[in-house]
């Protein structure tokens, strides 16, 4: 039974290492792909938006342009928009300034865009964090012990230098 645990052991450690190898490679992709992606739809949004005749129309392109940067423009485009009412407990958010309530909606929506940008990366550095020699050492330690087995011991054919002797 122990032989055959010992098989069963460095494919599946094997495999594993596999895995993960595909998964970290599949993340790193996915994630080059959305930063290049994210990166190009920013380009776009700033062209417009500073290119507008007026606040309204750079307004307008922060609905109609995909992007983190569109987003955070919309989030200030709004929170700016919304009109002061009457203070009531249930419109607790009126009752600031409107400028402490843009920097809110800013510091609420680059969070969100931040969350989204780091999605995957925790499960990144988990991985990467585990070294590939404790991997590598039971794969070595299944193999040497299997070696050991299958090979009867020998006697070295060296003889080693004699003991220094403590007199003189």
């Amino acid at each position: 039974m122990n032989a055959s645990f010992s098989a069963m052991i460095v494919p599946g450690v094997l495999w594993a290492l596999v895995f993960f190898s595909v998964l970290s490679w599949g993340l790193l992709l996915i994630k080059s792909a959305q930063y290049l992606r994210l990166k190009s739809q920013n380009k776009q949004f700033t062209r417009a938006f500073w290119a507008a005749p007026d606040l309204l129309t750079a307004a307008e392109h922060s609905t109609q342009y995909p992007g983190s940067l569109a987003r955070i423009a919309n989030s200030g485009f709004e929170a700016m928009a919304s009109e002061e009412k009457p203070r009531t407990a249930q419109q607790l958010a009126h009752t600031i300034n409107r400028q402490d309530r843009l920097e809110r909606n800013l510091r609420q929506q680059i969070q969100k865009e931040r969350r989204a940008l780091e999605a995957g990366q925790a499960i990144l550095a988990s991985i990467g964090s585990t070294p590939p020699s404790s991997a590598c050492s039971v794969l070595c330690g299944a193999s040497w012990k299997r070696c050991k087995a299958s090979v009867p011991a020998a006697r070295p054919a060296w003889k080693p230098w004699p003991a220094p002797s403590a007199t003189r």
